[in-house]
């Protein structure tokens, strides 16, 4: 027989007792013992929902950071891929990446400003391409090693010539792609020589073999091409247009720029065929020579 040895009372007890009470009391003490156990399954419910509750959200919060990491993660991947590793400024990539954008926005202003009977102010791009003379041979020379830390020189040189805003690109090789972005195409020679004239006075300092000078031929188009015929020539062929230029001061004299834009009182063909025999029929050139020998 068990024992109640807090009260001293048989379970056998226990039972007489409650039999002795009167059915009303009997009722009673059964709905205290079902409230009582009722309560405690509501309560052995509550912490069980407040376990799951719990669980769900660290599960949640792990799964917003692992979220946020993969998408900062992302972001570097990305940025990765739209750098130039050697340089550390952009790449093709990123070019062909944004500048949809940049065409899009420029065809708005040349739209809202026609709509308005008035010209476009600074709604152009000036595209430069820009290429180091002679540049093998200081591969040749020097190694690849120099050859690297000049490029990487040009490139952070061309970057303090610019707006942030605007856009410098290693276009390959020892070439780079200059955009001035949204200002207007009267500034275009004067852009040209600027490149010219910076790369033309830098030094640029080898360890244990003094310094050398170089230049660069540049080539430059706008876009667009035409004020009056905007519509006509696409941004793909003003960066043909721009990398004939530079062909041109590369046959020229080198330290040099040449710079291709409409004679707007030409009119362009439905059809335009970019080399040099077709484009001179709407094309006004402008140049500038210079000679100096580089180290």
């Amino acid at each position: 027989m068990s024992h109640n040895r807090g009260t001293g009372l048989t379970s056998s007890s226990w039972l007489a007792s409650l039999h002795e009470l009167t059915p009303a009391l009997q009722l009673n003490y059964l709905f205290a013992c079902l409230f009582a156990i009722v309560a405690l399954a509501y309560l052995m419910h509550r912490l069980y929902k407040q376990a799951i509750t719990y669980s769900t959200t660290r599960l949640e919060q792990k799964i917003d950071e692992r979220t946020q990491a993969l998408a900062l993660e992302n972001k570097r991947l990305h940025e990765m891929s739209q750098k130039d590793p050697l340089t550390g400024i952009k790449n093709r990539h990123f070019i062909e990446e944004v500048i949809d954008q940049d065409v899009n926005r420029v065809k708005r202003a040349y739209d809202a400003a026609r709509e308005m009977g008035q010209a476009p102010v600074k709604a152009d791009m000036l595209a430069f391409i820009v290429d180091i003379d002679h540049f093998k041979p200081i591969n040749d020379t020097y190694g690849h090693l120099v050859g690297d830390h000049v490029l990487t020189q040009v490139a952070q040189r061309l970057n303090t010539l610019f707006r942030n805003y605007d856009y410098v690109v290693r276009w390959g090789g020892e070439e780079f792609l200059v955009v001035a972005r949204f200002v207007d195409r009267q500034q275009i020679d004067k852009l040209a020589e600027k490149i010219r004239l910076a790369i033309e006075t830098m030094e640029f300092g080898l360890e244990h073999q003094g310094a050398i000078r170089l230049t660069a031929s540049i080539g430059a188009a706008p876009y667009p091409f035409s004020v009056t015929q905007a519509d006509k020539i696409s941004w793909e062929q003003v960066i043909h247009l721009a990398d004939m230029a530079l062909y041109a001061a590369k046959k020229s004299s080198r330290n040099t720029w040449f710079s291709y834009r409409a004679q707007e009182t030409q009119a362009i063909p439905d059809e335009v065929h970019l080399h040099p025999d077709s484009i001179e029929k709407f094309t006004k050139i402008s140049t500038r020579s210079y000679y100096r020998k580089t180290a």
